[in-house]
């Protein structure tokens, strides 16, 4: 059976079958009929070769769906039997079972005729595998590309002018809270848009379609759960004929925004502070400089250039001690050792010319630190310098007043001696108690000059070794009359600094005056031991009386000298003072920390 029949009528008259096949087979065009009646197909030479079928002028319908891709022969089947139900038209393109890797892709058309015997398909078999190759890749490269797009941020869309209507990706939908069959016009997209930024986006969009061209925007969306996205609009509107079309994409820029916001909120706090901090630089009552590593003035502010007594220009750019050559001698040791350590130094005195005025001398205090940033970056030191010479001149005057009322003092106790020996002369009844009396007021004297550890400064008379031994000895000799045996110290002998010689003067001269009022030294056979040891970062100062009257326990109240001596103890040297008010003697316990000892 002829696949086309045998004979086809042209204008140019009668062409054989052989001929049309012919030349069809010239330009890859198969020829087959499927008769459904039999389900049998009749291909011609090129269509057994494009569908892989055996030589045979007929071949079962089944054998040639077999040769297909399962999917593609299904589809085909189906579409036969529509054929068979009275649709007119078989039209696809089917994969081809090949033997060997590569697949071949053929496009079937047919149409179906009546025969006497049955209805018949017949059509054409085309090769279109390079067509659809380069379809695929297209697609792949596509869709690639739209997943690229879409991992960057840029999700496409296209104003279909024909629809009048967006046409998006699906991730474009989910950003702007769209359903996936939603119909996306004008409308529909303007109501995800910010009402802030709606009206400019309308009018953005009616101006693309009027004036084609490039394009980018920025706006505001709200999703449906209340949420607020920036969104940058980029792309192109195009004039096809009376119609525009617009291609572009729409990149969520949230995160660059928030960056951008706080960005100008920190350049904002970074503006004030620098105005804060230059405010304070300017106007703060001490002078400020900043240094480098050579030491050189990088900036100074105007307190600095007021006590220095020069120009703001006569500071920048040279040496530190070229400017204050009088304080090199204390200063450099302490620059050093914060350039050393990176530790600051503080409270550096020392006493120099002022610059704009050498004749005149100036206490300086300074003090040094280093500077660095956030990235350990280090600029150079800076350095702190006040004018302390007011204060130091008070200092003087009082340090001249207290040794002038020391020296007074002092006096009244030799007046006071001069007095008991006067009236004692020529009275041999009296001499020896003047003698005793002259020589506790002379110990007075001596404690006193411990307790006045401004004179320890001075080149005076008086030259005892300020240690606690010596202290306690000068202050006790007045209380020992004559019997060395009755005041007895023991134990370690620590140095003494002025300010806790002046806090246990205090107090061991308020002991010893209880003592010999009402406790071992009033009896002739009573004694008091002072025990000194050292515990580490503690001293102890144990004072215990024996021999004196009993005791029936703590007075029913402490006098003001029995106030000082707790205070002096407890707040000057940051110690304890324990009182055991024993029957056979008392017992008094100083915990003092040996740091404050030496103070």
């Amino acid at each position: 059976m002829s696949a086309v029949g045998d004979i086809h009528e042209t204008r140019d008259g009668l062409r054989s079958d052989a001929e049309l096949r012919q030349a069809l087979a010239a330009g890859g065009v198969g020829v087959w009929m499927w008769d459904l009646a039999s389900d049998r197909v009749f291909p011609d030479e090129t269509t057994r070769r494009l569908l892989d079928l055996p030589d045979r002028t007929d071949i079962p319908a089944a054998q040639v769906l077999d040769a297909l891709h399962p999917a593609d022969a299904e589809r085909i089947r189906a579409i036969a039997g529509d054929v068979r139900r009275g649709e007119d038209e078989l039209k696809a393109v089917v994969r081809v079972r090949s033997s060997s890797s590569n697949v071949r892709w053929v496009q079937i058309h047919g149409r179906a005729n009546v025969h006497f015997d049955g209805r018949r398909l017949s059509g054409v078999a085309v090769d279109v595998s390079d067509r659809m190759l380069a379809e695929t890749a297209l697609n792949a490269t596509e869709a690639r590309l739209r997943r690229a797009q879409e991992l960057g941020g840029a999700l496409p869309f296209e104003w279909d002018p024909q629809i009048e209507a967006f046409v998006a990706s699906s991730a474009f939908r989910a950003l702007h809270g769209f359903e996936p069959d939603e119909r996306l016009d004008l409308a529909t997209f303007l109501r995800c848009v910010h009402p802030d930024d709606r009206e400019r986006v309308a009018e953005e969009h009616r101006r693309m379609l009027a004036m084609p061209g490039a394009f980018e925007s920025e706006f505001r969306i709200l999703r449906p759960d209340g949420s607020e996205r920036w969104i940058l609009q980029r792309g192109e509107s195009i004039a096809e004929g009376a119609l525009t079309s617009i291609s572009g994409v729409h990149i969520d820029i949230t995160s660059r925004k928030q960056v951008e916001a706080e960005l100008r909120r920190s350049k904002r706090e970074s503006r004030m502070r620098f105005r804060e901090l230059r405010a304070l630089y300017q106007h703060a009552p001490v002078g400020l400089a900043l240094l480098d590593f050579d030491l050189r003035f990088v900036r100074v502010n105007e307190f600095l250039t007021n006590l220095t007594g020069l120009l703001l220009e006569e500071h920048v750019g040279r040496a530190l001690f070229e400017v204050l050559p009088d304080l090199r001698e204390r200063l450099a040791p302490a620059i050093q050792k914060v350039l050393e350590t990176g530790e600051p130094v503080r409270n550096i005195e020392s006493e120099g010319a002022r610059p704009g005025d050498p004749e005149r001398k100036l206490w300086w205090n300074l003090h040094a630190y280093y500077l660095s940033d956030d990235y350990g970056a280090t600029p150079g030191l800076g350095l702190v310098v006040e004018d302390v010479t007011a204060r130091k001149q008070a200092e003087r005057t009082r340090d001249l007043l207290s040794r002038e009322l020391s020296h007074r003092i002092k006096n009244l106790f030799a007046v006071v001696a001069s007095l008991v020996s006067v009236s004692a002369r020529g009275n041999p009844q009296v001499e020896d108690f003047a003698r005793t009396i002259r020589g506790r007021i002379e110990a007075l004297g001596r404690a006193h000059d411990y307790v006045r550890p401004v004179e320890w400064e001075m080149a005076g008379s008086f030259a005892e070794p300020r240690h606690l031994h010596g202290l306690l000895e000068g202050l006790l000799a007045a209380y020992r009359g004559g019997a060395a045996e009755r005041l007895i110290v023991t134990g370690d002998d620590p140095t003494v600094g002025p300010a806790a010689a002046t806090a246990l003067a205090l107090s061991i001269h308020e002991f010893a005056t209880n003592a010999i009022k009402y406790g071992a030294l009033s009896s002739p056979d009573g004694v008091v031991e002072i025990a000194c040891r050292a515990r580490g970062e503690t001293f102890e100062i144990r004072w215990t009386e024996r021999g004196g009257p009993p005791l029936s326990g703590p007075p029913a109240s402490s006098g003001f000298g029995s106030r000082l001596a707790v205070r002096s103890i407890t707040r000057d040297l940051g110690g304890t003072l324990d009182v055991d008010w024993r029957r056979e003697g008392l017992v008094v316990s100083l915990m003092l920390p040996l740091e404050e000892l030496r103070r």
